[in-house]
């Protein structure tokens, strides 16, 4: 069964989403949707300047210090600024190093860019890599890392040691570092962690960011590029074969939306922290084993050794007689056997959405 099979059996059921990460909180704030309606309706419905309108390119540089003429490239959502990265950076025989349980569309853009994916194992139950092996997987092929803190689907984030670990090796390897950061706004930052482009200072980085976690727009696809000016330059020419332009009435109204708040305030990351915990709580009385995330994205969670089914059918069963989407670990592992244990939950739901779905849970358990 693969996961889109899952969600289908999900909407027949009217199961509630803690499978995905499409966003449930916060809801879509009255500001964005009005600023769009303003747009369109005051005649912004043509192509804009294919880099992105000047008005959004100058908030998402605000948020990296950069220069929005010569650094910022906006695209439809982080997807597609992965595809652009990888096309421009990548040719046929190019390795790009994956983390391992991964985001799956990962290895699947590289494949479209003509590379080869190179998995670097997180190794249960802390998920981390292993110093040597992260050695073995760069190379003279190694062209880019792929780095997702916080991370997806386990939700960690990994420690300013970890990253330097990996920039490091991208210097020794002149390999570019690709930092999506789509879930930065969910981070728990305390002075051990941060994002991977806060730590490469000395290798060369695209940053992949997106409003459509952190402003609840996904249907927008509004994302960007962040990188130097002679890389910006290469992506750039491939994102305006790709795409011409990103809506232009959504982009002038993501730059309003973005000029106002910058993404998930504290109070938004406290609800969110109450959904994790009593998450847990209902995980731990069910047995499922998992480590505390260091984000309010998702939990990973580990069915117990005494249950005969696997994660797949265990889901299957959770939308059929609870009502409740999650998604099995398998979709996220290059080995699906190494999934078939885990279960990822999303967080960035409602409290009432969460309350309903512990109590299906608990109730069908």
């Amino acid at each position: 069964m693969k996961l889109m099979e899952l969600l289908i059996l999900a909407r027949l059921h009217g199961a509630i989403d803690l499978a995905t990460g499409t966003p449930a909180f916060p809801e879509t704030s009255e500001q964005a949707l009005e600023a769009a309606i303003t747009a369109l309706r005051g005649g912004f419905n043509q192509y804009s300047n294919s880099a992105g309108t000047a008005e959004l390119r100058a908030q998402a540089a605000r948020l990296h210090e950069a220069d929005p003429e010569t650094e910022i490239t906006i695209t439809a959502g982080a997807t597609e600024g992965l595809n652009t990265v990888l096309t421009a950076l990548v040719q046929p025989g190019d390795e790009v190093v994956v983390l391992d349980p991964y985001y799956e569309s990962f290895s699947a853009a590289v494949a479209v860019a003509g590379g080869a994916t190179r998995f670097l194992k997180l190794h249960p139950p802390e998920w981390k890599w292993r110093e040597d092996e992260l050695r073995e997987v760069f190379g003279p092929r190694t062209r880019a890392v792929i780095l997702n803190s916080p991370h997806n689907p386990t939700g960690r984030m990994f420690s300013v040691e970890e990253l330097q670990q990996v920039t490091d090796l991208c210097a020794t390897w002149n390999v570019t570092l690709i930092s999506d950061e789509v879930y930065a706004a969910y981070a728990v930052r305390d002075g051990r962690r941060a994002l991977p482009s806060e730590v490469a200072k000395d290798v060369t980085v695209a940053t992949l960011r997106s409003m459509s976690k952190s402003h609840s727009i996904s249907g927008w696809r509004i994302g960007w590029i962040h990188a130097e000016p002679a890389l910006t330059r290469r992506f750039r020419l491939v994102h305006e074969t790709l795409t011409a332009c990103v809506a232009t009435p959504l982009q002038l109204a993501a730059a309003a939306d973005l000029r106002r708040e910058s993404g998930i305030s504290v109070s938004h990351l406290q609800i969110l922290e109450r959904n994790q915990l009593r998450l847990s709580k209902q995980l731990h009385a069910m047995g499922m084993a998992h480590q505390s995330a260091e984000s309010r994205c998702y939990l990973y969670a580990r069915l117990p050794d005494s249950q005969a089914s696997d994660a797949i059918d265990i889901s299957r069963s959770m939308i059929e007689g609870a009502g409740v989407a999650t998604a099995p670990g398998p979709f996220f592992h290059s080995e699906p056997s190494e999934g078939r244990r885990y279960i990822r939950f999303s967080l960035n739901k409602s409290e009432d959405m969460i309350t309903e779905a512990i109590a299906r849970i608990s109730a069908f358990i």
